[in-house]
């Protein structure tokens, strides 16, 4: 048997692992074809040198470590495997997961509290109108009993080139019908005019009542007011002017809410007594749209808002004789 030749010089080191696999290979033809001992022995020893030469393989493979476990010591796991992420596979990057919520996102949780917000504020002015609603109604419905006052005190509607419309007859009637019984000596008619109109609202109701017997010193006019508001602040100085304290104000049952916070407002002591008259839905719903808005921002600031022109610096009031008899105008001209 021919003694194995020395083997080959040192091969660089990214070269050794082929090198070390092709000694194990060769050394196994040679002890093939001597001859020498049993085949089996001859094909063993080959296949122990080349697995040699693949263990030295895989220890000195570029990137491996230099103390890298075999995979025939049992003291080290036999096929240890790189650790990979649970997401990616070997070879692939894992791209970095973004946990800040996109702009769509913040856009949506902004729109949504938002209409949360909305929400809440249209539920709750639905509450008020309907709280406002139901006062108004039961104002309207109650009937105090009516105590005597120093005045009556009318409020103005609309009349036709001198002639009172139907509710404003109706509140004139039951100024009368007071005075008749006593409750008060003096009556106010209140209610400037309209754009084209050739009468106050003040004055029709003058003429109304002194047709029908009350006598000229009892009645007093005033004309500079075109609100509830603006007739009932009127009053008041009209009254305080003569030394006349409390009022019997002459209205429509859907306005007495209304009027009893206004004449607190501009401090006039004074109780409402209302007509018989039944409100139409159009003027109930103007009248709590009224009274919603008054209680909120105050009377007076929604009088400017809905009749910009300045309050009247002097009352206009006269007495009636002096502003139906030209010859009363005549002598105090003279």
């Amino acid at each position: 048997m021919e003694s194995p030749s020395a083997p080959p010089p040192p091969a660089p080191e990214a070269e050794a692992p082929a090198g070390l696999s092709g000694l194990g290979a060769k050394a196994a033809e040679r002890l093939k074809a001597s001859g020498d001992g049993p085949a089996s022995v001859v094909t063993a020893a080959g296949a122990g040198l080349t697995g040699m030469g693949a263990r030295a393989a895989s220890r000195l493979a570029p990137g491996s470590a230099g103390n890298a476990a075999d995979p025939g010591d049992p003291a080290q796991p036999a096929d240890p495997k790189p650790a990979t992420s649970p997401r990616t596979s070997p070879g692939t990057s894992q791209t970095p997961v973004s946990t800040s919520p996109s702009k769509p996102d913040e856009d949506e949780s902004l729109f949504a509290g938002f209409g949360k917000g909305f929400a809440l504020v249209l539920i709750l002015g639905l509450l008020y109108l309907g709280l406002t609603a139901w006062q108004v109604n039961r104002a309207a419905g109650d009937a105090p009993v009516v105590e005597a006052a120093d005045a009556i005190v009318v409020l103005g509607a609309a009349q036709f080139d001198g002639q009172p419309s139907p509710v404003f007859e109706g509140r004139l009637q039951r100024a009368l019908d007071l005075w008749d019984d006593g409750l008060a000596e003096v009556i106010v008619t209140t209610g400037s005019n309209q754009v084209g109109d050739r009468f106050t609202e003040g004055f029709a109701g003058y003429e109304w009542l002194l047709e029908r017997g009350v006598p000229e010193d009892k009645v007093k006019i005033d004309v500079s007011g075109g609100s509830t508001w603006e007739q009932l602040s009127s009053a008041r100085t009209i009254l305080a002017d003569r030394d006349l304290s409390t009022a019997i104000l002459v209205s429509d049952p859907y306005h007495r809410f209304r009027l009893e916070q206004i004449a607190g407002e501009v401090g006039l002591d004074a109780t409402v007594a209302a007509t018989d008259r039944d409100a139409s839905l159009s003027e109930f719903s103007r009248e709590v749209g009224a009274v919603a808005s008054g209680r909120i921002i105050g009377y007076r600031r929604l009088n400017n808002i809905l009749n910009p022109e300045p309050d009247p610096l002097e009352i206009e009031e006269v007495d009636a004789v002096e502003s139906l008899d030209p010859a009363a105008e005549d002598d105090s001209a003279g």
